[in-house]
């Protein structure tokens, strides 16, 4: 046929070609030259011989050896021979021959214990490494726990998840997972000084545990729970805490919920020191807020005056220069939330900054622009990536809370505000870490008083 002036043949399309873990895959989806076939459970799995040696020398023991005195192996001289795995799940199975057939397999907290006993059994280099990776590089609050419980075996590393507990202490005690965690695990993370979270409210989900602990062993429980009590760090707890949740609980003796309620009474630490010290650890944990968070004596402006333990900062005199306060702790990742109240006030800034910012700077919200993220009390922002439309409008006996928290994508902070446990919104976002409490006192007098242990609305 003769092509006509102005027509084009039409092009060819070319077609895809096809890759050999693609034509390995399309033969794992079928029975097509199978000369295998794995019972695994109820279910038949059928494979092929030759790949399965090629990737595994443990199946090529299995598949092709003769007998131990050199004579042919009768049973493997069939068209199709079957082999039972009775320790594999069927869905684990699939997806360890995935791996073989392809190199490619879904690893995930519910499977990579069963997949990286099957890369050691069966030798399938590419299988521990896939699961090695996803471990590294993949802790997330819902599978952090299963993996922190498996990791002393597959990777003997007993501290592995630590960190991503430790930052993310609230979310992890609140998972499912928590409440069936092996006694020597839990132990670990119970004596880290680094947990993110309130000891009063460490110990309610420490409860959760023992319930399940007793229905789990009944009286054979006894000993661990014992244990895991004298973890607990109750001399750090507020009074209140002590009093409401700690004492109705039962869990704790009364001679020891006496001498806690003596010790805790007594704010003085001189006299403390020379009082029987309770049968638990008295010291703060580092993350919980505590005795670690708290105004810097080293950190602040010439005309800030430091009381109460650190937490109440003040101006005097007729000058507002010099009114800069940063707080001890500085946040490198994970979710945070304190609060801040105005006790006397007419114009002053709250929020976070640069811990390397210079401390002695007056007028710090603009000659440190960008080492600061403060909102005014009235209305204004300073610093970097405001997001706009986020207003304190606060006054005398405002309290504002700051909940700071960590994006793992672009590993920086946002920060949302609160005006009387009232959500207001997230005022900065790509907040670049470490950054610490702060607040730019700019009128006298004036006085605020810090929270570290304020409870998220």
């Amino acid at each position: 046929m003769e092509e006509k002036e102005g027509e084009k043949e039409p092009e060819e399309k070319e077609e895809e070609p096809l890759y050999l873990g693609e034509v390995f895959g399309s033969l794992l989806k079928g029975k097509q030259f199978a000369d295998v076939v794995f019972n695994v459970g109820k279910e038949k799995i059928y494979a092929h011989r030759l790949i399965l040696a090629a990737a595994s020398p443990i199946f090529e023991l299995m598949l092709y050896s003769p007998n131990a005195d050199g004579s042919p192996n009768p049973s493997l001289d069939k068209d199709q021979i079957e082999v039972t795995i009775d320790d594999m799940e069927p869905a684990g199975f699939r997806a360890f021959l995935q791996c073989v057939y392809t190199d490619e397999v879904e690893v995930n907290a519910q499977n990579i214990q069963e997949l990286m006993k099957a890369a050691s059994k069966y030798q399938v280099d590419k299988l521990s490494a896939a699961c090695a990776a996803f471990m590294e590089g993949d802790v997330n609050k819902d599978n952090v726990l299963e993996l922190f419980k498996i990791a002393p075996t597959l990777l003997g590393d007993a501290e592995f998840g630590m960190k991503f507990i430790e930052e993310h202490t609230e979310d992890v005690v609140a998972a499912p997972g928590f409440k069936t965690l092996p006694k020597d695990r839990l132990t670990v993370i119970l004596r880290s000084d680094r947990l993110s979270i309130d000891e009063g409210d460490l110990f309610k989900a420490v409860q959760g545990w023992i319930e399940e602990e007793k229905k789990r062993r009944g009286a054979e429980a006894k000993s661990d729970i014992d244990d895991i009590i004298k973890l607990i760090r109750f001399p750090a707890m507020q009074l209140s805490d002590i009093a409401s949740v700690v004492a109705p609980s039962g869990i704790l003796p009364q001679a020891d919920l006496v001498q806690l309620f003596s010790f805790c009474a007594v704010q003085d630490e001189k006299i403390r020191a020379l009082m029987p010290a309770p049968p638990f650890p008295t010291n703060p944990r580092e993350g919980s807020g505590g005795g670690a968070f708290c105004w810097d004596e080293k950190k602040k402006g010439s005309n800030v005056q430091i009381s109460n333990k650190s937490l109440t900062a003040q101006t005097s005199g007729s000058s507002w220069n010099g009114g800069v306060v940063l707080g001890t702790k500085e946040f490198q990742k994970g979710n945070h939330y304190w609060e801040v109240k105005i006790d006397h006030s007419t114009a002053d800034m709250i929020g976070v900054a640069s811990p390397r910012m210079n401390h002695l700077s007056s007028s710090a919200y603009s000659n440190c622009a960008s080492q600061i993220w403060f909102l005014h009390h009235s209305s204004g922002s300073y610093g970097s990536n405001p997001t706009g439309g986020v207003s304190l409008s606060a006054s005398t006996g405002s309290v504002i809370g700051l909940l700071l928290e960590f994006d793992e994508g672009s590993k920086t902070f946002s920060l949302t505000y609160y005006r009387n446990r009232t959500r207001l919104g997230v005022a900065f976002t790509r907040i670049p870490p470490p950054v610490v409490a702060a607040v730019e006192l700019c009128s006298s007098p004036a006085r605020v008083t810090l929270d570290p242990k304020a409870k998220k609305p």
